[in-house]
């Protein structure tokens, strides 16, 4: 028992040792390996396209979502001209995001830009503006005064209408104009979370699916090269063979151990290529970094999936070589 265990090692050195000196195991190796590396990435991208998607799936039942579109996208949505301006006054010129909507949408955009008007004169002006309590005090002027509002390079004399104050810190500095003149009109929507919530999976379906498609193309040149390479390595093999033949070993030991190392010998290729692969997507993080694009979650491969994609590793592997091995005699 112990001398057929012996001599097994033996002809497992020998035949390890003469796949590893050739010059087709070399080609082996980048076979299983750049498919390896190619398929760590892909599987890493939807781990981060996953986690961004349900990033969005959590946040987005928060609060509601304003959005601006080209038609009615939900409930809640009010015609409007969006414009970076400029108030203008006798000392201070401040920058400004105008909304320019109708008198009768007040009610609307108060809603949905979360305002809460404190004052307000009792008829509107013809150009009447509605400012932030904060941004009043900057400008040290009071309701009902005229202030200039810069838009396109045009200057228009508006009066300080109602004054807001909101828990958004962002809309300081947004203005509302009243006027009954809208001009390139977009529609400014208040959204549900839930929403927002089905573009992103919408979204983060199509790129999964594009993954899943980019795996399989990846994987159609290694399941083409796998077998006539293995072929290519057991012609290589012919005067190891003959010289074990000659020594007494059986042939089907000799086919056993043959599939058993090029499996091996396989899989720790697939290996080495899903931590090159890791490797190269962590490395692919930081540099994004240096141009302000920042993934908070470092990737990495599932267990189960890695282990799925091994088995099917082995599994062609222990296939192809079963095949190729029929040409020792």
């Amino acid at each position: 028992m112990l001398r057929g265990r012996y001599k097994c090692l033996i002809i497992l050195k020998v035949l390890m040792l003469s796949i590893m000196r050739s010059n087709e195991f070399r080609h082996l190796v980048l076979v299983i390996a750049l498919p390896s590396i190619i398929l760590a990435i892909l599987m890493n991208t939807h781990h981060l396209i996953n986690y961004e998607a349900s990033t969005i799936s959590t946040y987005a039942y928060i609060r509601d979502y304003v959005l601006i579109a080209n038609e009615r996208i939900c409930g809640m949505c009010i015609k409007s001209q969006v414009i970076l301006g400029k108030i203008i006054t006798d000392k201070h010129v401040k920058d400004v995001i105008a909304y320019i909507i109708k008198p009768k949408d007040l009610n609307n955009i108060v809603k949905i830009l979360d305002l809460k008007i404190i004052k307000k004169q009792r008829t509107i002006p013809k150009y009447g503006v509605v400012i932030s309590k904060y941004l009043l005090h900057e400008l040290k002027t009071n309701l009902g005064s005229r202030i200039g509002l810069s838009l396109n390079n045009k200057v228009i004399n508006c009066y300080v209408y109602a004054i807001y104050t909101s828990r958004i810190i962002a809309n300081r500095y947004v203005v509302v104009l009243l006027s009954s003149e809208v001009k390139e009109v977009k529609y400014l929507c208040l959204c549900k979370g839930i929403i927002l919530n089905s573009v992103a999976s919408r979204i983060s379906k199509d790129l999964i699916s594009i993954v899943n498609k980019i795996s399989l193309l990846t994987l159609a040149p290694y399941l083409t090269l796998l077998f006539p390479l293995l072929r290519r390595i057991t012609f290589s093999l012919q005067i190891e063979v003959s010289s074990l033949r000659s020594l007494g070993i059986p042939c089907h030991l000799l086919r056993v151990l043959y599939i058993f190392i090029l499996t091996v010998l396989t899989l720790i290729s697939a290996i080495y290529g899903f931590a090159l692969g890791t490797l190269v997507t962590h490395i692919g993080i930081w540099i994004l970094r240096f141009y302000n694009v920042y993934i908070p979650i470092r990737p990495s491969l599932s267990i189960n999936e890695l282990l799925s994609v091994l088995l099917i590793v082995i599994a062609m592997s222990s296939l192809a070589s079963s095949i190729a091995s029929k040409v020792i005699k």
